[in-house]
């Protein structure tokens, strides 16, 4: 990763603010963290936040899984919902809510709402026990 944030032609990095913490310098600082924050040899380094850099204090060890749902939300002007795992179903008015589980996506179901849709993908990361961030979804009772 330090290679990558340091390749003078990584443009894109630059762009999204992607950097290396000068703290994750010497091998043996990067070593101490590491340990002291769960290093396990199944799991890769991941940003808290994406739009920061790689620093002790926004990183973490995280599975495979777990960085697909760490991804920057959708910036496209093409995005058809605010909620995660949530977009309109192609060709209908019927919202779709998708969640990957070990790397493979899996349509959880078509909704009415893209509020239903919200809370289905909520429930779903429960159901399956996946580690991932929920919709915050405000509903009128």
């Amino acid at each position: 990763m330090r290679r990558r944030c340091r390749k003078p032609r990584q443009a894109s990095y630059i762009k999204k603010n992607i950097w290396w913490s000068a703290e994750f310098d010497r091998f043996e600082d990067f070593r101490l963290w590491a340990l002291r924050v769960g290093f396990d040899e199944s799991l890769s380094l991941d940003r808290i936040d994406n739009s920061l850099g790689y620093t002790p204090e926004n990183c973490k060890w995280s599975s495979k899984q777990e960085q697909q749902y760490n991804q920057h939300k959708k910036t496209l002007s093409n995005a058809t919902s605010q909620y995660r795992g949530v977009s309109r179903y192609k060709g209908s008015t019927r919202w779709r809510c998708r969640i990957y589980i070990n790397g493979k996506e899996t349509v959880v179901g078509y909704f009415d709402t893209e509020i239903e849709a919200a809370l289905a993908y909520n429930n779903a990361l429960n159901t399956y026990k996946i580690n991932a961030p929920r919709n915050e979804v405000l509903t009128l009772q």
